[in-house]
């Protein structure tokens, strides 16, 4: 009956566009965790940059 109706392929497109989305939000996360963390080291960088300058 469903198959007659549309609604299992629906169903399917739906749980599939889910799964993506899933996707992407679990990228999103690793991107942001790496942003912070090259943030840092590059804070890190800046401060010792300034603390001991180099000499030329």
């Amino acid at each position: 009956m469903e198959m007659r109706e549309g609604k299992l392929e629906n169903n399917d497109q739906e749980a599939r566009s889910r799964d993506k989305l899933l996707e992407a939000k679990k990228m999103i996360k690793k991107l942001e965790r790496e942003l912070k963390q090259v943030r840092e080291e590059n804070s890190i960088l800046k401060n010792a940059e300034r603390l001991l300058p180099r000499k030329k």
